[in-house]
């Protein structure tokens, strides 16, 4: 059963999956899929100075960490 604060989270589906597809630069939401269905892999940890103000550099590795194979992997920011 969906309940009303389900139906009301699910409104917003589009939205976030427009914003998904603009921040990977994906082209469909197959491009999405094929990133979540692959195999998970250990991804290098990113230490991070203050949470409140993260650098680019920090948000940068974060995000790289997430998409490349580990063999391309940066260094972490330190």
């Amino acid at each position: 059963m969906i309940t009303p604060r389900d139906s009301a989270f699910m409104d917003h589906a589009d939205e976030f999956l427009d914003l998904v597809r603009q921040e990977r630069r994906l082209r469909s939401l197959e491009d999405l899929a094929n990133m979540v269905q692959r195999p998970p892999f250990p991804i290098a940890p990113v230490i991070v100075s203050d949470f409140r103000a993260m650098t680019e550099a920090e948000r940068t590795a974060i995000v790289q960490n997430y998409e490349l194979p580990p063999k391309f992997r940066l260094p972490r920011v330190t």
